[in-house]
């Protein structure tokens, strides 16, 4: 499954914050990539149904269309960035940026520690870069995560059971506009309905509707930032059926609604 001859609709995209609380992300997935690096406390996070444990000095790599969750036990000090596909040098091949890897997570080099907090200091957070370039400085760091991340990690070479995820996720990123449920996914890919339904619940709390809401509503939300459309109109766009059910997903998904999101990433962008 070549995921990475996808064409991406995103231009440089940067989400980014340093935090000092407790988290609690519930599954969920998307086209961007994400890193988590721990200054200290304990969290934990879950790709595709494996659960891992950072501490202090750990970080994480989840590539793009990765079902994942994020938690922290009690309060911790970490540093989260999602950013498009689009930020990461061309010196990194495709292949590598989307081999499936043994672990999702690996320990930084103290380098690599010195140079996440040198770019923390020199950039305001929580940040939000949309459509723009993202600076340098950040991008480097972006490049260097993935390169110590790549040599400390091995690919995996035999097949894994993650194939038929992996074609119902690229097929609903396709289709995820239109009018789909999983009985019509499993007709196009020739899957059982049932057995679709089995590989998504592998999946600690995630079932097709919270994968098909988990992409329209990452669209919904580039569409928040950089248009004027009314929620109703950016509802009906990401092929929700009316607005209320919009604010269900969003606010699942999330955690906030619509017009808080907006409100929130349009100050940030001030500061």
């Amino acid at each position: 499954m070549k995921i990475f001859d996808k064409e991406f609709g995103y231009g440089e995209i940067c989400r980014a914050s340093h935090r000092n609380q407790r988290y609690d992300i519930a599954p969920h997935i998307h086209q961007f990539s994400e890193i988590i690096y721990v200054f200290n406390g304990t969290i934990h996070i879950n790709v595709d149904g494996i659960e891992y444990i950072l501490t202090t000095g750990d970080a994480a790599v989840i590539t793009p269309f990765r079902i994942h969750s994020v938690n922290s036990i009690g309060v911790a000090e970490f540093w989260i960035c999602v950013f498009s596909v689009n930020c990461v040098p061309d010196h990194i091949s495709e292949s590598d940026f989307f081999q499936d890897r043994t672990s999702s997570v690996f320990r930084p080099s103290e380098v690599l520690t010195a140079y996440i907090r040198d770019m923390l200091a020199r950039y305001p957070h929580p940040i939000y870069l949309s459509d723009c370039v993202v600076p340098r400085r950040i991008k480097s760091v972006l490049y260097s995560v993935f390169c110590e991340y790549i040599d400390a990690v091995p690919e995996v070479t035999e097949t894994k059971k993650r194939d038929v995820l992996s074609s119902v996720i690229l097929y609903v990123n396709e289709h995820y506009l239109e009018d789909i449920n999983l009985s019509s996914v499993g007709k196009a890919l020739g899957y059982n309905v049932k057995y679709l339904s089995q590989a998504l619940g592998a999946i600690p709390d995630m079932n097709f509707p919270t994968l098909l809401n988990s992409l329209r509503i990452d669209h919904a939300k580039s569409l928040l930032l950089s248009s004027d459309f009314k929620i109703i109109d950016i509802a009906y766009e990401c092929a929700f059926k009316n607005e209320q059910s919009f604010y269900r997903a969003f606010k699942k998904i999330t955690g906030m609604t619509p017009i808080d999101y907006k409100r929130r990433n349009q100050a940030k962008k001030k500061r």
